[in-house]
């Protein structure tokens, strides 16, 4: 049997006790329990009581400012370069928007079947064959710019395929819509489109534009409700206006294109001036280039050659010289020069003729070209008077076009030179000129003697135009011009339907390393109509090379001279002054010189 142990029992009166003597220990310990959390309190809310004091008193610039910038924001507004016009207003250098395409190639990886039919948007550098390229050599990337200044048009295209990783941004550059018929003329601009040639060099800060910064109130999500001031720093490029004429410009280009491939040449310039006013209409070069695309930026056709390049002109200065020699009052276009032999020895050297002209008159130096005959002349003259006259119609002086690289040509003291070599400045060497500069000249001819200066930009009054020649001599001279481009004459081939024209023919060696080569300039200058001259143009070919005969300026450069006037006088809608009938007798000819020239 297990004993059972009572429990003690316990006092009711020790334990009251007991409790009292705990809650005597346990009150100390809840006062100061007490008294730290109200101190903290009290502590914490002086700190606020503080902070809010220093920031309504000493702070309150910075509250102001956080404040304005979290409810304001700056928005760049984009600032549009000015247009290039031609004299119509036909836009030929516009600024414009376009876009930038960026891939997140990663992402395209990860879905191959939405990109399968980017070829519909048909952008360069982001067909199926260039994305599948670039995911295999750049699978992990996440921007890759595959193509900028893409046209709206394609861009829609491509938004409507909804391609992951494609990413599309606004960026603006220049566009040309009239392409390779004016890019030497007009130039480009970088990506940053800033001017790097041609004009749009010349006249950068003129159309340059600078963004402006445009500040607003915005809404929750970021939109702006308000504009609270004017934009700063904005700046609109200004527009410039200029004399060329695209359709003049078209012809032109067009013309000279047919005959530098024709003739198998290097290249090629054409310039038309309205000589009543000194405009120029066109001035085109051949080889161009299309400056929408970056990659021919490079190319070695960006030069304007009508303006940069310089030749020795040839046979086409001889106008010059008998207008010279007609001011001397020795001369009349019917007095008689002695030619004979076909040549003479000056100074140990030879001038000489294609062939033995005899007897000639001053005309017919003109009409055949006669070097001997007009180097006589010449010798007969006052030499520095030669040269005012060269120099007055611009021969030698600065360039009056803006434009890079412009050149004045050279025209050399008369006191530095030879009696050989003025003599050989007669019929166009020892000096150098532009093509532009020689048409500038020409236009004394078709405008009674006065000079207008020659201006690419649109003037905002008439300009001064003073008198160089007598209207006597000018008209004197134009009509001795007439005679180049008859049957007896070395320009048979500028001769156009409805209308006479003149001119003068012009060869010369081309100069490499400071000696004559076996290549040539060929040179036409003319003047269209005879009757009333609206046009004066000059056409250079560079080193032609298909016949023997493609070296002379009657050939390689008249019939483009014939092109240009054709169509433009059309286009000017100047009536018929001749028979046609004329044209047909006179044509026959035209087509058997061709044959000849053809078939040897």
């Amino acid at each position: 049997m297990v004993k059972q142990h009572k429990t003690p029992k316990t006092n009711p009166k020790a334990t009251k006790s007991a409790k009292k003597g705990k809650d005597k220990t346990q009150k100390p310990h809840h006062l100061w329990r007490f008294i730290i959390t109200f101190t903290l309190i009290v502590i914490v809310i002086g700190i606020l009581v503080y902070r809010l004091s220093f920031l309504e008193t000493k702070d309150r610039v910075f509250l102001k400012n956080y404040g304005q910038s979290e409810s304001t924001r700056d928005i760049t507004l984009d600032a549009t370069r000015g247009i290039i016009y031609d004299r119509n207003n036909v836009p030929l250098a516009v600024s414009t928007n376009l876009y930038k395409v960026i891939l997140d190639i990663k992402v395209l990886k990860e879905n191959r079947s939405k990109y399968l039919n980017i070829n519909k948007a048909q952008i360069d550098g982001l067909s199926l064959s260039d994305i599948m390229h670039l995911i295999h050599i750049y699978p992990n990337k996440r921007y890759y710019i595959a193509a900028q200044f893409v046209e709206p048009s394609k861009i829609d295209i491509l938004r409507s395929l909804h391609i992951p990783g494609v990413q599309i941004k606004e960026q603006n550059r220049t566009y040309y819509p009239k392409a390779n018929a004016v890019a030497p003329l007009i130039g480009f601009t970088n990506i940053k489109n800033q001017g790097q040639a041609g004009l749009l060099y010349s006249y950068n800060k003129t159309l340059g534009a600078q963004n402006g910064i445009l500040s607003a109130e915005v809404d929750r999500e970021g939109q702006a409700i308000l504009f609270t001031h004017a934009p700063k720093h904005y700046h609109l490029g200004k527009d410039v206006h200029l004399t060329i004429d695209s359709n003049i410009q078209g012809f032109t280009y067009n013309a000279l294109k047919k005959g530098v491939i024709n003739a198998e040449a290097d290249s090629g310039a054409a310039v038309v001036i309205d000589p009543q006013n000194g405009e120029v209409l066109a001035l085109a070069s051949y080889p161009s280039f299309n400056p929408n695309r970056f990659s021919e930026h490079a190319s070695k056709h960006i030069a304007s050659q009508g303006l940069i390049e310089t030749i020795e002109p040839g046979s086409t200065i001889k106008p010059f010289f008998i207008a010279e020699a007609l001011l001397s009052g020795k001369y009349t276009p019917d007095t008689i020069i002695n030619t004979n032999p076909g040549y003479y020895f000056l100074q140990h050297h030879r001038i000489r003729d294609d062939s033995n002209f005899g007897k000639v008159t001053l005309t017919e130096i003109l009409e055949k070209s006669s070097n001997v005959g007009v180097s006589k002349v010449a010798l007969s003259l006052n030499k520095q008077k030669v040269y005012d006259l060269l120099s007055a119609v611009g021969f030698g002086q600065s360039s009056p076009i803006s434009f890079p690289r412009a050149t004045n040509g050279y025209l050399p003291e008369v006191s530095s030179l030879s009696t050989f070599e003025f003599a050989t400045s007669s019929f166009g060497y020892a000096l150098t000129s532009s093509i532009a500069e020689l048409a500038h000249a020409y236009t004394i001819f078709a405008n009674n003697g006065k000079l207008c200066p020659m201006h690419l930009v649109l003037p905002k009054s008439p300009p001064e135009c003073p008198q160089i020649i007598p209207q006597k001599v000018a008209s004197e001279v134009l009509n001795m011009l007439h005679t180049v481009v008859t049957v007896h004459g070395t320009g048979v081939l500028a001769n156009i339907p409805g209308f006479e024209v003149a001119g003068k023919t012009g060869t010369s060696h081309r100069v490499k390393d400071g000696h004559f080569t076996n290549t040539y300039n060929a040179v036409f200058a003319g003047i269209a109509p005879l009757k009333d001259p609206r046009l004066v143009i000059a056409v250079w070919i560079n080193d032609p090379k298909k016949n023997h005969f493609y070296q002379f300026g009657g050939v390689s450069a008249a019939p483009i001279f014939a092109s240009i006037a054709k169509k433009t006088l059309q286009y000017l809608g100047v009536p018929y002054q001749e028979p046609l009938d004329h044209y047909r007798l006179l044509n026959r000819d035209k087509k058997w010189l061709l044959q000849v020239i053809e078939n040897n």
